[in-house]
């Protein structure tokens, strides 16, 4: 029951990624290239060609082998890439420091991944995690310094951040701890403790597509 539960959840990740790519898709041709727009499309787009492979790879049309592994992996230094760049040009303004802050964070990521492409480990994914959350941190900061009145709940950078910030939180543990939980519960128990992966997923997308909702015609 608890394997049946995660991959509903897992499957429902997914169709929430497909919606968000077409949403986003769809809004770009409808009202242009602004801003927030072009770096989601990119997310979005590359999310759902990383889910294709994997699924293709389940149904055994692809051999596993370490360019499938090593795919998964560079999935992750761009997940980390694409969301930390969108804040550092959407949030943060290009502001130096963040700038410095970004580039250093993706080197060590950078690092950690051809470590774990070498070592066959997950320590990728914890730094990318941790960093996430570190920078949404700043935004929120960033968003506090704002003295004019503003609707955070329709500020499609907010939204964004949301749900960049819950997601990591929420996978955080898991990546951390579980090894330790997978040797101390049954793997049916463990099926539902991982459900917190495709939520944190769900989370990020659905914040993804009321961010991109959120976005009026700007005239250029």
């Amino acid at each position: 029951m608890g394997k049946i539960t995660f991959f509903t959840f897992y499957y429902l990740a997914n169709a929430m990624l497909v919606v968000a790519f077409l949403i986003t898709l769809l809004k770009l041709f409808k009202n242009g290239k602004q801003a927030g727009y072009i770096i989601l499309i990119i997310y979005t787009s590359i999310s759902v060609f990383i889910y294709i492979i994997q699924e293709l790879l389940s149904a055994g049309i692809f051999e596993k082998n370490m360019f499938t592994w090593f795919l998964v992996l560079l999935f992750v230094v761009i997940h980390t890439l694409l969301l930390s760049l969108y804040q550092v040009i959407y949030v943060f303004q290009k502001k130096f420091i963040f700038q410095i802050i970004f580039i250093a964070g993706l080197i060590t990521l950078i690092i950690f991944t051809l470590f774990d492409f070498l070592n066959n480990n997950y320590y990728c994914v914890t730094f990318s995690n941790l960093f996430l959350i570190g920078m949404s941190l700043f935004s929120y900061k960033e968003f506090l310094k704002i003295k004019e009145p503003i609707a955070l709940n329709k500020n499609h950078s907010f939204i964004v951040v949301n749900g960049i910030f819950y997601s990591s939180c929420l996978s955080l543990p898991i990546y951390i701890f579980g090894n330790l939980i997978r040797g101390s519960i049954s793997s049916n128990a463990y099926y539902y403790v991982s459900i917190v992966s495709p939520l944190s997923s769900i989370i990020l997308y659905y914040m993804i597509i009321r961010s991109v909702l959120c976005i009026r015609t700007i005239k250029q």
